[in-house]
């Protein structure tokens, strides 16, 4: 399978899950990977008030 080429255009908050389901039906291989996650102290951004 080549490089597919998908236009959609949405204002919705979940792109991502229709985008995932628009590349399966064109028969893109749809693979999960894991992440590795750990919870800190400091927030991942800052709000500096800009």
């Amino acid at each position: 399978m080549g490089l597919l080429h998908v236009q959609r255009r949405t204002t919705g908050f979940a792109f991502d899950v229709e985008l995932l389901l628009c590349l399966q039906h064109e028969g893109a291989l749809i693979v999960e990977l894991p992440v590795g996650w750990t919870d800190g102290e400091e927030p991942p951004f800052r709000d500096d008030g800009q």
